[in-house]
């Protein structure tokens, strides 16, 4: 319970607490448990103040001193910590939902098991702090420091992590579900573990990093950088591989059923991929992945520079196409491989050229509603597989008939079967538009009949 004698004096207000800390600093006021909602503590000295349980929902500590404080379990709903100084206090389990901590000083806090869910932490510095198992979704971490900061089992789905530093930092099986990491430089970031699944890795950097076990299920790796990178257990099944850049990686035990590669198409309009291999039933066979990628680097080159016409010289020694006796017709889903949305107004060039020297990332927003549902890429992922963040957007596919060739050729074919449905179709609206008297009348089909008028005329000229 909250001293009696402290509360008094810390209702007299600000000014007069600021005036007795001063005059007593080596006491070390207990306020556990205090009711404190909505009070006005802007620019109070709280220092090593033992907050523990207390009520300060909504209350104002802009510019306080907490240093060393003590908020265990505290309710710190929608309070505002703004430029606050909260370096090496005690956080474990508190409730800090919707809290803001703009440019707050966090450094080496202990933020265990916290509640920062839609946070605002923007400019934040969170060096060295831990957030072990903290809640991070929807925070806003925009140009925050999290230089070497403990990420380990931390959720960040839908986070804000533009222009934030990560260099150094431990995201350990991290949730990052649905991110746009664009060009970011993972070499100095620990994740084993972590939860990279439809992400936007495009120009990412994983040279040296060690990423075992992974999850890249559907992410976009177009242009990925990958020297001397361990992919052990990585799962990289429904990825879009284009354009890699890899050497003496090591690919051991990769979870691979099929991969997306680009399809030529008019870039100006489209960005289309298809699944390699072609057919739904289709599957890489295990080591077949790992053959497949030890010929992109031995070519020195990426394998979709022209296409599916360099595919045929990477061929495995166990094709994966029917034999041409087996040729058929079949429909081919196209789909748009583009992971996530990024809002209008981000300067990526500015960013992504940030990321490569220190580890930043350059990203963009994402909505819980823009995450959802764009998970589900040719149809090979269960519902119960897909994330509960994705928008299906970014994901609209065309169908087309294409015939299938030895080398997977995609080439245009007529569908007869549509051509006679259209035929049909028309035939019967032409058919009810005939049996229309309107109609008729107007074309002409069908003589007007004579009103009684011009009848009577008729007779008496008779």
């Amino acid at each position: 319970m909250a001293n009696p004698e402290y509360l008094k004096k810390l209702e007299e207000g600000v000014e007069a607490w600021n005036k007795w800390r001063e005059e007593n600093p080596d006491i070390r006021p207990d306020l556990e448990g205090a009711y404190l909602k909505k009070a006005n503590l802007m620019g109070a000295n709280l220092k090593r103040v033992n907050l523990s349980d207390a009520n300060l929902r909504e209350a104002n500590l802009r510019d306080a001193d907490l240093r060393g404080a003590n908020l265990q379990s505290a309710i710190l709903e929608n309070a505002n910590f703004n430029q606050a100084n909260l370096s090496y206090a005690t956080l474990t389990k508190a409730n800090l939902y919707h809290a803001h901590l703009s440019g707050a000083n966090i450094k080496s806090a202990l933020l265990t098991e916290a509640n920062l869910i839609r946070a605002n932490l923007r400019s934040a510095n969170l060096e060295n702090a831990n957030l072990i198992e903290t809640k991070l979704i929807a925070a806003d971490l925009t140009e925050a420091n999290l230089t070497e900061a403990a990420l380990i089992d931390v959720d960040l789905r839908g986070s804000i992590l533009k222009e934030t530093n990560l260099k150094e930092t431990d995201l350990t099986r991290a949730d990052l579900t649905g991110q746009i990491l664009r060009g970011v430089n993972f070499r100095t970031i620990e994740l084993d573990g972590t939860n990279l699944s439809y992400t936007d890795l495009t120009e990412a950097s994983f040279n040296g990093c060690h990423l075992r076990e992974v999850n890249l299920t559907g992410a976009n790796l177009k242009a990925l950088q990958a020297v001397e990178t361990n992919f052990e257990k990585v799962t990289l099944t429904g990825a879009r591989i284009e354009d890699w850049n890899i050497s003496k990686s090591n690919f051991s035990e990769v979870k691979c059923d099929h991969i997306f590669r680009k399809l030529i198409w008019d870039k100006e309009l489209f960005d289309f991929c298809q699944p390699y291999p072609f057919e739904d039933d289709k599957k890489f066979k295990p080591g077949e992945f790992e053959r497949f990628v030890k010929r992109i680097e031995e070519t020195n080159n990426s394998i979709w520079d022209n296409g599916s016409d360099r595919l045929d010289s990477l061929k495995l020694d166990e094709p994966l196409q029917v034999e041409e006796s087996q040729e058929r017709q079949y429909t081919q889903n196209f789909y748009n491989c583009k992971i996530g949305n990024i809002s209008e107004n981000i300067n990526m060039n500015n960013s992504n050229n940030t990321n490569n020297q220190n580890g930043n990332f350059g990203i963009g927003n994402i909505n819980n509603s823009e995450i959802k549902d764009s998970a589900k890429i040719a149809g090979t992922l269960n519902e119960a597989e897909q994330p509960t963040l994705y928008n299906n957007s970014q994901h609209n596919h065309i169908n087309h008939p294409f015939p299938k060739s030895p080398l997977n050729k995609p080439q245009l074919t007529i569908d007869w079967k549509w051509i006679i449905g259209i035929l049909l179709a028309g035939s019967a609206l032409l058919m009810s538009g005939l049996l229309n008297p309107e109609l008729r009348r107007i074309l002409k089909l069908d003589k007007p009949q004579e009103t009684q008028q011009e009848q009577s005329n008729i007779n008496i000229r008779d």
